[in-house]
């Protein structure tokens, strides 16, 4: 629903001004239960070779916040008469702060790992999109961090853990299914992989 967040490629594609914002909410009603935020701003160039970008995402789960911002800018190339191929990457920073001794309560006292708040450092990254659309179909390929930060302490210089590397592909075409071709239907896919977890499979 926000592609640019997840694909650089997608950067001026839409051939206007594009401005998306979203709120997700799961497991409604548990403390700490997940949201995430992500607004977009997106266009093309005045050559419409060069599309431009700039996402802004905020995830935040119990006392973990992680925030991030980043600049896209996609190169296109014209296939035939109707398709477009972009090449998209994406440079951003991440700021992410683990609440443990603020917002966590423990049922004994005295567990060194919640006495402190974790502040990470400011974390650079950067990443790759491939995207090709024509007014009927399109299909995208990316992975938007291709660093795999280490998660610091900075009171205690320890390693929490450590960014995975994601793979996302996209795809979803649109066809009329009646002859005034008033009504039409449009079949969308994403697939996310990263290791050490199951892969998944979005269908809309």
């Amino acid at each position: 629903f926000n592609t640019l967040a997840v694909n650089s490629g997608y950067a001026g594609s839409r051939d206007a001004l594009t401005v998306t914002g979203l709120h997700r909410s799961q497991w409604v009603n548990f403390p700490g239960a997940p949201t995430t935020q992500t607004l977009t701003v997106h266009a093309p160039l005045a050559n419409d070779k060069i599309g431009l970008g700039l996402s802004f995402m905020h995830d935040q789960i119990g006392p973990t916040k992680s925030t991030q911002v980043n600049l896209d800018i996609a190169y296109k190339i014209q296939i035939r008469e109707t398709g477009k191929l972009s090449f998209g990457l994406k440079s951003g920073l991440n700021f992410r702060t683990n609440k443990l001794a603020s917002d966590v309560v423990t049922s004994e006292g005295g567990d060194a790992i919640f006495e402190n708040d974790i502040q990470s450092d400011v974390l650079p990254n950067f990443g790759f999109g491939l995207y090709y659309s024509t007014p009927k179909f399109y299909v995208g390929l990316s992975t938007p961090k291709l660093l795999e930060n280490n998660l610091n302490d900075n009171s205690t210089a320890t390693i929490e853990s450590s960014e995975q590397r994601h793979f996302y592909l996209i795809a979803g075409t649109v066809f009329p299914i009646n002859e005034r071709q008033t009504i039409k239907l449009r079949p969308t896919t994403f697939i996310k992989a990263t290791q050490g977890a199951p892969m998944e499979l979005d269908l809309t």
